[in-house]
């Protein structure tokens, strides 16, 4: 990974933003969905949406295409436990995004047309996905990016 030090650095602040802001979302911003009054519901939802995109979406995207790069490109600098590792975090990777797509995105599409209690709990419940892939992916990550810019250099 010495070859791609910047690239990987981007990817890892990328993974450690998202860390951060998906446990923002599931321990304060999705259970308050519960607390919005049913008469503003649609229209919080749609904002949420709406605003949580401008700030997920560039990050999301960085952390796909260098993570992407980075497995493709990065075979013959990574071998044994290491690329084991950087698998295993693209792995959590493709689980976020399949979570996202396929759970999260249409709960939130539900709830802007329908301010209904369940969903809201399935929403949090199923965040926990994200929430600790995400977490899974920081520490494999941190744990590389220690190894390669501290232990072999």
């Amino acid at each position: 990974m010495k070859q791609h030090p910047t690239l990987f650095l981007v990817h890892f602040v990328a993974t450690a933003a998202m860390t951060g802001l998906i446990w923002f979302v599931q321990v304060v911003h999705y259970p308050m969905f519960s607390d919005i009054p049913a008469e503003a519901f649609l229209t919080y939802e749609i904002e949420h949406q709406l605003r949580t995109s401008s700030v997920v979406i560039p990050f999301m995207m960085t952390e796909f295409l260098t993570g992407c790069y980075l497995a493709l490109r990065s075979r013959p600098l990574l071998s044994g436990r290491d690329l084991m590792l950087f698998r295993g975090s693209m792995f959590l990777l493709a689980i976020v995004w399949g979570s996202t797509f396929l759970i999260q995105v249409p709960l939130h599409e539900e709830l802007s047309q329908t301010a209904d209690p369940y969903l809201i709990d399935s929403l949090v419940c199923s965040n926990w996905i994200r929430t600790i892939c995400w977490s899974m992916r920081s520490l494999i990550l941190g744990a590389l990016m220690v190894q390669w810019l501290i232990i072999k250099e």
